[in-house]
């Protein structure tokens, strides 16, 4: 018997269209959450970011909200924890990322009336041996990928176990090639040879995580959102919430290293080079601009600040560094310069309200003007078509390693 956690990741970048916002509000949020509603044995853990929910109030959009509520009611469904506008661990103070944790608890209480598990789920999965050593005592189990824990992974290797200790932290897995087949098969997944796939590898008794973007599964495929129903009907398969499958783990292994990973690091060498790829100057003008904001931001005596004034500042800042705008920088596999562009304003939106003398805003101005002609200039010399050519070589290889599971 199979038993598979899927952990649903709800998110949009704080600076996303609002016009994309409801498209996906309707297109995936609310047809996912009526099957949960229509399917009340079907329990599930998901991970709602403050950015989507914060979205959620502002766009004065209810039905979402409300349809989270109840399944929250009835117990249908459990949240994880994430920094509330999606920044990448690895690249971000711990000042800021306890602010972003504290700010999604808050939050979450008070729009839907519980607080999270004890269950930290990096953005993008992306964590360093000092984020793990950091937050040890924070949390109960914290959500890696496969790569931090072994050293390979393929579709013939699901993780060995579901859960490891490392260090006085407990690791949940994320079994790479699960959440690789769902987020790029390419056709629709016949959901038997799913199961068979999960059957023929892993751990003795079949206990396996994986972690993907919801959208998936109604957005950007429409079929798959059915595919969930019919993996939970074969009958060699229970999909449980994450505190189900933790209380059937007997024993957790001891591992003695882990290593600096991401759910995409098998596409770099550098694990978080899509985000922070030494060599995009783009990308690296941008963390250089988040890196001089923050700086200032430091030097300033917020708490002497009326409370609107320096909450003003730091969120500012924190949208700025959501991971989702040096993404979209990568041009691997897309290039967004409206949404890059709309994060970096965020950044100097926070350095002009911070009481500094001319000179230091002035630098922190010609940084952001350099680095916003950069990105345009990149985009309307159509720089960006390399980028793209060079991804769909690499996406055509990855495909032909693929499974035939259709």
């Amino acid at each position: 018997m199979i038993t598979w956690s899927p952990i649903l990741h709800f998110y949009q970048p704080p600076t996303q269209d609002p016009d994309i916002v409801q498209n996906v509000i309707y297109s995936t949020y609310v047809p996912v959450l009526t099957f949960l509603e229509n399917n009340p044995t079907f329990r599930l853990t998901l991970n709602i970011s403050g950015s989507l929910l914060e979205q959620f109030v502002t766009l004065n959009d209810t039905v979402a909200i409300d349809s989270l509520k109840r399944l929250l009611s009835r117990n249908q469904i459990e949240l994880t924890i994430s920094p509330f506008y999606h920044p990448l661990l690895p690249l971000i103070s711990n000042n800021t990322l306890q602010r972003q944790l504290e700010q999604t608890r808050a939050f979450t209480k008070h729009i839907l009336g519980v607080s999270p598990l004890s269950v930290l789920l990096p953005p993008e999965l992306a964590v360093t041996p000092e984020n793990i050593e950091t937050l040890k005592h924070q949390f109960d189990f914290i959500i890696v990928d496969q790569t931090s824990v072994e050293h390979a992974w393929s579709f013939d290797n699901l993780p060995s176990s579901p859960i490891v200790s490392y260090n006085g932290s407990k690791l949940i897995v994320n079994a790479h090639a699960i959440t690789e087949l769902l987020r790029a098969y390419p056709t629709r997944i016949n959901a038997r040879k799913f199961v068979d796939l999960m059957a023929k590898n892993g751990t003795s008794d079949h206990l396996l995580v994986s972690v993907n973007d919801v959208e998936l599964f109604g957005h950007h495929y429409v079929e798959r959102i059915e595919l969930l129903q019919q993996i939970a009907d074969q009958p060699d398969v229970t999909i449980v919430p994450i505190s189900q499958l933790i209380a059937l783990v007997k024993t957790i292994p001891e591992i003695g290293e882990i290593t600096s990973s991401s759910w995409n690091s098998d596409q770099y060498e550098e694990p978080f080079s899509q985000w922070d790829n030494p060599n995009n100057h783009l990308q690296q003008q941008y963390a250089q601009l988040a890196a001089y904001v923050e700086k200032q931001i430091n030097l300033t005596k917020l708490e002497q600040l009326p409370d609107h004034h320096s909450n003003f500042i730091t969120s500012r800042f924190d949208q700025g560094i959501s991971s989702c705008h040096t993404y979209w920088l990568s041009n691997w596999p897309w290039w967004h310069p409206k949404l890059a562009d709309k994060g970096a304003r965020k950044l100097i939106l926070a350095l002009r309200a911070i009481p500094k003398h001319e000179e230091e805003k002035m630098i922190g101005e010609k940084m952001y003007s350099k680095l916003t002609l950069d990105i345009w200039q990149y985009h309307w010399q159509k720089m960006y078509t390399d980028g793209y050519k060079r991804f769909d070589d690499y996406r055509e290889k990855c495909l032909s390693q693929f499974p035939d599971i259709s």
